[in-house]
């Protein structure tokens, strides 16, 4: 007999000896077009709109197929094949990093640091650099949506820690960085080299800033300090100048930090420096800078963890199905309060983030990490927390006596949610931060 189940295609079964023929899936598809980002002249299987965006950048105005995929997952497709073409030869945007400067040595071209594929978009990734006392160092890339200097953040990864430039580590910065990273992969281009990539900023070099220099800067951007640290005979190697431009383009205001000395200066000849300076431009690393710090419900205050319910286990060759029932049960469990707002797009997350862990977290939230913090923040201190937050249970008010015990103005918010309270109760969390900032 003959089972008619879509159109063109028949399966009939007939008495044999061999197996059945089993039914064949008729709504895959495939499309091959350009796209904005991901693998090239590759057929990738992707499962839905969640996954398209991720892998190729999403809708493009020049991609007719984008629009395509959309409809197709939305009008109940459930899988398809998407291949990225293009033109010509078209190369991923990458960067050198050079070696730190020592004395004697010339620097040389350290790591090259690629975007993860090909195209334009590689173009908005910045590659951050910096340097920890034990002779390691931390590699950090942020995705924007621009290249200038107003560009917005659109993603960032979880900074790489503790990177070695020693091929035998385990912390060897090609083994780290290419294992994890989905927007870059490194490669060490002189292994018989043990200095560290030069930190971001670092001049080592006569600086010259005029009035054209400072002017092109972006107006949040102009704030900078330099290092004397080959000041010549009598000079004090330690003296930190500050200088911040305030958003004028014609000269730069006299500013003074603390106890340390700064001076006045024009933008018409070069800083009144010797030889060997290091110019590095903050953003927000100063607490000067740092208007408000808003506390979205962390960990960190030395308390005890709230009693929590046994989360259900994830096991490998578990199918699909309750794999997901699994992680929207672990979510009411330690995320969000109400079952109702636990959506497809939080399992997805939550899916995401458990494939993605690196460390054991569990400890986080009774470290004192952020209680030690507190004392030395100047900023403005707000909060906002979960009121069935399962990590905190009935104690949210203490975090509000421990942070109204550095500032007793502090602006604490309780919203009606669990843990994940950005998630849970997003519009009200946005108009208590904008209210917050805008204060």
């Amino acid at each position: 007999m003959t089972q008619v189940t879509y159109p063109g295609v028949y399966i009939q079964e007939v008495p044999s000896g061999v197996r059945t023929i089993a039914p064949v899936s008729t709504s895959v598809c495939a499309f091959v077009d350009f796209f904005r980002e991901g693998p090239m002249n590759e057929a990738v299987e992707i499962d839905g709109k969640a996954g398209f965006d991720r892998v190729f950048g999403g809708l493009h105005r020049d991609s007719e197929a984008s629009y395509a995929i959309d409809q197709f997952f939305t009008n109940g497709g459930t899988k398809a094949y998407v291949v990225r073409v293009a033109g010509g030869a078209p190369a991923a945007a990458g960067v050198t990093i050079r070696s730190q400067a020592r004395a004697g040595v010339g620097q040389v071209d350290l790591l090259s640091v690629q975007a993860a594929n090909a195209g334009a978009w590689g173009n908005n990734l910045r590659v951050h650099v910096s340097h920890n006392a034990d002779g390691t160092f931390n590699l950090g890339v942020t995705r924007f949506d621009g290249t200038d200097a107003a560009a917005r953040i659109v993603a960032s990864e979880p900074p790489f820690l503790n990177l070695s430039v020693d091929p035998n580590s385990p912390r060897y910065v090609e083994k780290v960085v290419n294992d994890a990273s989905v927007l870059v992969q490194v490669d060490h281009l002189a292994p018989a080299d043990d200095r560290l990539p030069a930190a971001n900023g670092t001049a080592g070099r006569q600086i010259t800033l005029d009035a054209a220099a400072i002017a092109a800067l972006h107006p949040n951007n102009k704030t900078f300090v330099v290092t004397v640290t080959d000041p010549g005979p009598g000079a004090d190697p330690s003296r930190l100048h500050i200088f911040r431009t305030a958003g004028l383009k014609n000269s730069v205001s006299q500013m003074f930090v603390g106890s340390l000395i700064c001076w006045p200066i024009t933008t018409t000849g070069a800083l009144p420096v010797s030889r060997d300076l290091e110019l590095l431009l903050y953003q927000a690393g100063l607490n000067w800078r740092v208007g408000t710090l808003v506390l979205l419900g962390p960990g960190g205050f030395g308390l005890p963890r709230a009693p929590m319910r046994a989360l259900v286990p994830v096991t490998p060759g578990m199918p699909a199905a309750e794999v997901a029932q699994a992680h929207r049960e672990n979510l009411h469990v330690m995320m969000i309060a109400d079952r109702a707002r636990i959506d497809d797009l939080a399992v997805f997350l939550q899916a995401a983030n458990v494939a993605r862990a690196r460390f054991r977290s569990g400890a986080i939230p009774e470290s004192d990490a952020l209680a030690r913090a507190l004392p030395a923040v100047t900023a403005r201190l707000a909060g906002i927390w979960g009121a069935r937050d399962a990590f905190v249970g009935p104690d949210v008010e203490e975090r509000r006596r421990r942070l109204a015990a550095h500032q007793p103005d502090v602006d604490f918010r309780v919203l009606d949610a669990g843990h994940w309270v950005t998630y849970e109760a997003a519009d009200e969390v946005n108009a208590a931060l904008l209210e917050m900032l805008g204060r």
